[in-house]
């Protein structure tokens, strides 16, 4: 079995390929998105037309494989948003602004409510300024909680 294949299944990144990988100190895996349509990354705007054949090559924090840490680069193709201009194409498998992936930040912000700061720091190997503004985009993602009897806190 090739490694680009090993790592499809392992990773298991939502419409997106394995293209190729680099073994060192870290793991670099090169990935490409699977659908041809780009999609803005702040709004539903969708569109097959590029803007430019400039790329913009960006890099996302994975999980760790096998003790190293993994990191995804894939180069984005540019589109022209009616509404937010020209920027990079979203991808499926990261929120936008953020330099890692949904897998690691939904790790990370799971931790975050069942560990302290140190822990989460030292397990993720981020700091822990990182790990609350992953709490902030994903709370974004999801809403604010409801009101009810466990949303209030009460002092004493």
């Amino acid at each position: 079995m090739r490694a680009t294949t090993l790592l499809n299944r392992v990773l298991d990144l939502p419409k997106t390929t394995v293209r190729d990988v680099e073994f060192g100190d870290k793991v670099t895996v090169w990935v490409r998105p699977q659908q041809r349509v780009m999609s803005c990354p702040h709004c539903d705007f969708r569109t097959r037309h590029r803007y430019d054949t400039r790329m913009v090559d960006s890099a996302w924090r994975h999980l760790d494989l096998s003790g190293r840490v993994c990191v995804l680069k894939l180069r984005r193709r540019r589109l022209r948003c009616p509404e937010h201009g020209v920027l990079a194409e979203s991808v499926p498998f990261a929120r936008p602004g953020s330099g890692f992936t949904r897998d690691f930040e939904d790790l990370a912000v799971w931790l975050a409510g069942k560990c302290d700061k140190k822990t989460v720091s030292r397990f993720c190997r981020v700091t822990w300024r990182t790990v609350g503004a992953m709490c902030a985009r994903s709370g974004r993602e999801t809403g604010p909680r409801p009101a009810g009897r466990a949303g209030r806190h009460r002092r004493r």
